[in-house]
């Protein structure tokens, strides 16, 4: 499915803070260790996809709210050429490769993709990408 995809046709945007800037409003023991960890497994799963990719934490987004850092960050990933733009944060352990590879198919094809997310996120989900 790769080969199908142009190579400035589709990024992923992790955009997830630091462990330091999660902990200033979550008392979480072990937190540090818990965040490290939830964005080391993301940036490995993004790996595996061969996509580009770009981590944007509260060092790098620009700002006031978090609709204005979020949108920011989409821009920024546009301005440098890509056409569409995969949105991930380090808080779903439970997306894999092959879940990004499907949702960078659908979006190829001008496809809009929510989801799935069955913790409050977006319900939607568009399966005609296969693996």
């Amino acid at each position: 499915m790769r080969e199908s995809l142009k190579s400035n046709s589709v990024a992923v945007l992790i955009f997830a803070n630091s462990s330091n800037e999660e902990l200033k409003n979550k008392a979480i023991s072990n937190g540090h260790t818990l965040f490290d960890s939830l964005t080391e497994h993301t940036l490995n799963t993004v790996n595996r996809t061969g996509l580009p990719y770009f981590l944007l934490t509260e060092k790098e987004q620009n700002g006031i709210t978090f609709g204005e850092r979020f949108v920011n960050a989409i821009n920024f990933v546009f301005d440098t050429g890509f056409e569409s733009v995969i949105t991930l944060g380090n808080d779903t352990p439970h997306l894999n490769t092959n879940d990004i590879l499907r949702a960078a198919c659908s979006v190829s094809r001008n496809e809009f993709v929510l989801g799935p997310s069955t913790d409050g996120g977006f319900p939607f989900q568009n399966n005609r990408c296969s693996n």
